[in-house]
């Protein structure tokens, strides 16, 4: 990590005249020289910690960081993500004409699978969670109009995959054998009021393991359950039954027996129509889809003809709207979707034309009706011709999108996979963990002060690995080709006020398999390190350019392997290089990961630690160089993945040696930051000096004890940046004030 020297000697002069905090660099018995301490260096008499949860109102990308950097009020990230928005967990409410996310509805652990309308505002969900809001609920909870969590706590023991409520009755299914503390298999029925349990129990017998309950629709008496199974109560029931609504009786005379499973249902009111996976219903051919007469119970002359799955049903006066997993429909082409007249069964012209650009998972897993649009949830991230993720408006008869901002993001493979319409509100479960925001491609900033996203967007086609700031410039490094449409390989110049590629910088030698991971400014000379050819004969991977036109200026060298950092002196006299080299310079000098070169010629300096082992983080902080990685040997002396160094010497302390393991294996550290004179680490240890600390942890600076702070993190910790009075982390997973655990950043404040 790039370090704020100069304002931290200033910080120091500061301190000096406070009644609390660290001594002055003189009192600590340290020189103030800016080539570092020449005196043993001293624990301060106490050390300062940031906040141990992190800052709820940061808006998150829906992929990793992979760099960071501050400067001018503002948190610059860099990475490959595509979208950045307000953080809502797998449920989330939005403004069903607009898309915006309405704040006041709570965050939820997990995910959720299916949500339904309470009929006065409020929301059922059911998935597989622990928590939402504040509270424990098990699989499924009923959030009031307010955004309260309501005291209805029905404690299903497994995952859920579809509610009904049918006036004050909540029918549930899913996978779960546990309902109300009472053996209920794959269904159960709640009293809403009560909260209790009720006597209904369609399933006496345990179902095999993967069999599950998909779909329930009341129709007065009748109970439809649908799903994937082969046998209900001993009687064979292949993936569709009907049973009594109050006794859970099986109504033997329905058994439409069809051979695949069964996924949706939706009533008309003459109607059932059925869409699953299924090629064969009442032993007549249905390609996924059959309209049963809904009295006498006989399959229809309707047969669409899909041919993949379809999961979703919805119907509109006499249109019938079909998603799910196809692409052709009665012989035509549909992406994921399609509509019907219910009348004459023909195809309409609706289409909404799903599409994932860059691969990936192409679903329409949900649909809703109202308002004057079609609502579609699912996998894509594009629907109605539009860029759209996970959700989206379309018009009911054409299927192009109209206005909306209502996309999903979050890790992995991000699905909405129900929503539901109710007032002016469209609610939308699955496993996302951002809704909203906005586009940005591999770099964005967010406010300092309010944690949203700024204007500036430099497009960049390809990610970022290093970002590196200076006055009006931002230097962007990484895997790229494209930058706001400019052709730029490796290595770009932005405004860092508006994002805009500075023309006159153009670096032109790389090539698109190059990359850069490191950057750094020497004086007057912009230096990058990483994985590429130069045009200069025997020297790769490191190379001094001019800052403003990307020229190759000296200073330059050749190493024998990918450059990871790069950090200057804060005098300009040397570049401190680690990577995964055993030799660097021209002809080559012996250094193993870690090395300094003079800029100005790019000659090897005698300074050589010698860790043996990859260094993961660099940072100059009050004289020293503070290195991490997974390092257990460095300076002849054993240390744990952290050391402080000597920038002229190269000597290793022997009193900072903090020793980072995880299971009593050293694993070292992969990220550093200085929080004033604190020390902060990162990895994935759960021990710190014997004493259990996970992934993140304080440590003196002087003699490398644990500190007392406790931030809660579940996941390892890659990158660890402090500036700007905060401290950001990023990683798979932190743990927030009100307990969830929301992806890639973390944004500490001051106590």
């Amino acid at each position: 990590m790039n370090a704020f020297p100069f304002g931290r000697t200033i910080l120091f002069a500061l301190v000096f005249f406070s009644p609390v905090g660290s001594p002055p660099a003189s009192a600590q018995g340290v020189s103030t020289s800016p080539t570092g301490p020449r005196t043993p260096w001293f624990p301060a008499p106490y050390a300062p910690v940031p906040a141990t949860r992190p800052r709820p109102e940061f808006w998150l990308p829906d992929s990793p960081i992979e760099t960071m950097a501050i400067a001018g009020g503002r948190l610059y990230i860099g990475g490959g993500f595509a979208r950045i928005g307000p953080f809502t967990g797998p449920f989330a409410v939005l403004h069903a004409t607009s898309g915006l996310p309405i704040p006041t509805w709570p965050r939820c652990d997990g995910h959720v699978n299916t949500v339904i309308a309470d009929g006065q505002g409020g929301w059922y969900v059911g998935g597989y969670f622990s928590r939402i809001g504040v509270s424990t609920r098990s699989n499924v909870a009923h959030v009031l109009s307010n955004g309260t969590v309501d005291s209805f706590a029905p404690m299903v023991g497994s995952e859920v995959y579809t509610l009904t409520l049918d006036q004050s009755t909540l029918f549930v299914g899913g996978s779960f054998m546990i309902a109300g503390g009472q053996p209920r298999y794959r269904a159960a029925a709640f009293d809403t009021v009560s909260g209790n349990l009720l006597p209904w129990a369609p399933i006496s017998q345990q179902m095999n393991n993967s069999d599950r309950i998909l779909r329930i629709l009341v129709d007065g008496q009748t109970v439809y359950l649908a799903g994937y199974y082969d046998t209900l109560n001993a009687f064979p029931r292949r993936h569709l039954a009907a049973v009594d609504a109050v006794t859970g009786s099986l109504i033997t005379a329905f058994n439409p027996n069809p051979d695949g499973s069964v996924v949706d249902l939706a009533l008309s009111d003459s109607t059932l129509y059925v869409g699953g996976n299924f090629a064969l219903i009442g032993g007549i051919p249905r390609g996924r889809v059959a309209a049963l007469d809904r009295q006498t119970w006989v399959v229809g002359p309707f047969n669409p003809g899909f041919n993949n799955t379809v999961d979703a049903l919805a119907l509109s006066g006499t249109t019938l709207y079909v998603g799910g997993f196809f692409s052709m429909a009665n012989g035509q082409a549909r992406s994921c979707g399609a509509a019907f007249a219910t009348g004459s069964g023909n195809l309409l012209a609706w289409d909404p034309q799903a599409a994932v650009p860059e691969g990936g998972n192409l679903e329409i897993l949900d649909l809703a009706v109202g308002l004057g649009a079609v609502y579609v949830a699912g996998g894509f991230q594009s629907v109605g011709g539009a860029r759209q993720f996970g959700v989206g408006r379309l018009d009911p008869a054409t299927g192009n999108a109209l206005s909306w901002v209502g996309d999903a993001a979050g890790p992995d493979a991000t699905e909405v996979h129900s929503i539901a319409l109710q007032g002016g509100s469209l609610a939308c479960a699955g496993n996302f963990s951002i809704m909203g925001g906005e586009f940005r491609e591999s770099a964005a900033a967010l406010s300092l002060g309010t944690g949203e996203l700024t204007p500036w967007h430099p497009v960049v086609i390809g990610s970022v690995g290093r970002i590196l700031l200076s006055g009006s410039t931002v230097w962007l490094g990484g895997q790229f080709s494209y930058v706001n449409g400019i052709a730029r390989k490796a290595l770009a110049s932005v405004d860092a006020s508006t994002g805009a590629t500075n023309t006159t910088f153009d670096a032109g030698f790389f090539v698109p398999s190059d990359f850069v991971t490191s950057l750094a400014l020497c004086g007057s000379t912009l230096f990058a390190g990483g994985g590429f050819h130069t045009p200069i004969p025997g020297q790769d991977n490191l190379i001094a350019l001019d800052p403003a036109t990307g020229a190759i200026v000296p200073g330059s060298t050749d190493t024998g392997g990918t450059v990871r950092e790069l950090v200057a002196s804060p005098d300009g006299s040397r570049l401190f290089v680690a990577g995964q080299f055993t030799d660097l310079g021209n002809p080559p000098v012996a250094r193993n990961y870690l090395a300094a070169i003079d800029p100005t010629n790019g000659n090897v300096l005698p300074w050589d630690p010698n860790p043996n082992q990859t260094i993961s983080a660099l940072q100059y902080y009050n004289g020293r160089v503070w290195a991490a990685g997974n390092f257990t040997q460095i300076g002849f002396q054993v240390h744990g993945g952290l050391a402080s160094i000597d920038p002229i010497t190269g000597a290793v302390s022997p009193t900072f040696s903090p020793i980072l393991q995880n299971s009593g294996v050293n694993v070292g550290a992969s990220a550093l930051a200085m929080y004033e004179w604190t020390l902060i680490a990162g990895g994935d240890f759960n021990t710190v000096n014997s004493q259990t600390q996970y992934f993140m942890a304080a440590l003196d600076s002087g003699n490398g004890f644990l500190l007392n702070w406790d931030p809660v993190v579940p996941n390892g910790v890659s990158r660890l940046l402090s500036a700007g009075g905060v401290l950001a982390a990023n990683g798979a997973r932190f743990t927030y004030p009100t307990g969830e655990a929301r992806p890639y950043l973390a944004v500490y404040a001051a106590p």
